[in-house]
């Protein structure tokens, strides 16, 4: 539950910067907006006094980048495209990427069920995209 939770909050703020502050730069309020989310797990950490490992640096910083860049692109999307558009593209990208990479980096078999998925997603952006 909170998992979703936080990607509807994520997603909410993708929507009300592009609303409320159209002419602000999404670098600077993702930056800030993230360098808050760092002070906190940061602050988090040390009060319930979790160690630090190196491991938790080199998957955190990149994961960091990466969920900053997808906020910055999808906030910048958001300005030209209509929000259902840009949302179920990101979703199926997301979607369809994880599935190549499974592929490529542990062979994993691709079942029916993701052939079917596959081409219902393709079906529905192409749907989405009539006027």
């Amino acid at each position: 539950f909170a998992l979703y939770t936080l990607f509807a909050l994520n997603d909410s703020l993708l929507k009300i910067r592009t609303e409320l502050f159209p002419q602000s730069d999404p670098g600077v309020f993702f930056g800030l907006l993230f360098a808050a989310a760092f002070v906190v797990s940061l602050g988090l950490t040390l009060f319930y006094k979790q160690k630090f490992t190196s491991l938790t640096w080199v998957i955190g910083i990149p994961l960091g980048l990466t969920n900053f860049g997808t906020a910055y692109f999808l906030s910048r999307a958001l300005e030209n495209i209509q929000g259902f558009q840009v949302f179920t593209s990101n979703s199926v990208g997301i979607i369809g990427l994880t599935l190549i990479v499974s592929r490529i980096l542990f062979e994993e078999k691709l079942g029916k069920h993701n052939y079917v998925f596959i081409t219902g997603s393709l079906v529905a952006l192409v749907l989405l995209r009539l006027p």
